[in-house]
């Protein structure tokens, strides 16, 4: 289920994203929310964080399906 809440100062969308950024600052990887939003052929999609090296992105999910994913890589 998807909860809105902050963790020292994060927001997170869900419990997924909470476990995730929980595991990052546990383990000193640097990230940050991901600021806005990328677009391709008129379809926009909203990463969750971004990693310190500026290039890497992180979605949090339960399950989806690999079409999803799939149109998520390309746009990305």
């Amino acid at each position: 289920r998807s909860s809105d809440l902050y963790y020292k100062g994060i927001y997170c969308g869900s419990t997924y994203e909470l476990c995730w950024v929980i595991h990052a600052i546990d383990h000193g990887i640097e990230f940050t929310r991901f600021p806005g939003y990328v677009e391709a052929n008129g379809k926009k999609y909203y990463p969750d964080f971004l990693l310190g090296d500026g290039k890497t992105i992180v979605e949090t999910k339960g399950y989806e399906k690999i079409e999803a994913v799939d149109i998520k890589t390309k746009i990305a």
